[in-house]
């Protein structure tokens, strides 16, 4: 037994190394990732397309001195006591009317949002937000 599982992994790890094993459909990219923002508002993630690329509202809270920059942009405010709901409020709901949330099935949980200059702040400082408190 320990022979044939020996030789069924020498084969596997030759054919992995020589490139006869064929991993590309594995790795393709969601190809809604670049097409618009997910916004669930349950959950409060912001995620790329339908994907499972997602970066969480709550991390605002965390990051005060990054909500100017988002502030500025949209030309609206993230108040608290609650910074994220209030930042989930700014991107549906655009003070001067940059865009609309296009509602996702009837449930009203989902929220398709254009990807833009101002939608694109908020990912990117989420991102900053997250990497300040997990880097």
């Amino acid at each position: 037994m320990n022979k044939v599982i020996s030789t069924l992994s020498a084969v596997l790890l030759g054919a992995t190394l020589s490139g006869c094993i064929d991993t590309g459909d594995l790795m393709k990219q969601d190809p809604s990732v670049d097409q618009f923002y997910t916004l669930d508002k349950d959950r409060l993630l912001l995620c790329r397309g339908t994907s499972n690329q997602c970066q969480d509202l709550t991390l605002i809270a965390s990051a005060e001195e990054l909500m100017p920059q988002i502030e500025r942009i949209y030309g609206g405010t993230i108040s608290g006591p609650n910074y994220p709901v209030s930042l989930a409020k700014l991107i549906t709901e655009p003070p001067q009317g940059q865009y609309k949330a296009t509602p996702l099935g009837e449930s009203g949980r989902y929220l398709q949002l254009p990807i833009n200059r101002q939608t694109d702040s908020v990912w990117d400082t989420l991102k900053k937000a997250r990497n300040q408190v997990y880097d």
